[in-house]
């Protein structure tokens, strides 16, 4: 997504954000290949010279639409640590957030499509550097604000921050995503959190109270 784009008038905004809404709702039902512009105008009105007078191509307006979708969900979990708590117990308040997030919002949803059709929007790699390596850039360095950096394994705290999504995420997204765990018990939940943080701490050297 190189290159400025035009400012938007409050009105042109608005119809933008209803058109990447459409076509999010349209992609995520039927898939890249069967989505069209038709059913996107058909939830959000207009023509599809009002889609074209913001976006070049359908790949362009289905790209975006995850991208944007994505972005606006995401920043809700990846938000700035606050410090207001102990190093462990801001590990805690993550992991819960990460995980209620990506368990009961379009986050998995999101995932499946660009997994399905990163290659067909050509958005894959976009999503990835701009949604996915930033958010976890931003846990790296929260790491290295609290962890010692000898302690850190090869590959810095980039790393670290892989593993601990990993700790975190253990099976529980694969179960969601594959549907066999329906709903969420919020003691498994927060069980799965406290052990991933417990042995995240004990691979790092990490003292806990």
């Amino acid at each position: 997504m190189s290159g400025k784009e035009k400012k938007l008038t409050p009105r042109s905004a608005r119809k933008k954000k209803a058109m990447l809404e459409a076509a999010w709702q349209v992609l995520a039902r039927e898939g890249y290949e069967r989505a069209s512009l038709d059913m996107v105008l058909s939830l959000c009105g207009g023509s599809k010279a009002t889609i074209y007078n913001y976006f070049k191509s359908k790949e362009d307006l289905f790209g975006k639409a995850v991208f944007a979708r994505s972005y606006e969900l995401s920043r809700r979990v990846f938000q700035d640590f606050s410090d207001q708590e102990d190093f462990i117990t801001e590990l805690y308040i993550f992991g819960l957030r990460y995980l209620n997030f990506y368990l009961n919002t379009d986050l998995l949803e999101i995932s499946r499509v660009a997994m399905a059709e990163g290659k067909n929007l050509d958005y894959g790699r976009v999503l990835y550097e701009e949604g996915f390596r930033k958010n976890w850039a931003t846990v790296a360095v929260y790491l290295e604000k609290h962890i010692e950096p000898e302690k850190f394994l090869t590959g810095g705290s980039w790393t670290a921050a892989m593993h601990l999504k990993g700790l975190l995420d253990r099976e529980m997204l694969i179960r969601r995503a594959w549907g066999v765990m329906d709903g969420i018990d919020d003691k498994d939940l927060r069980d799965v959190v406290q052990s991933g943080i417990t042995a995240f701490a004990r691979i790092y050297g990490i003292e806990q109270e």
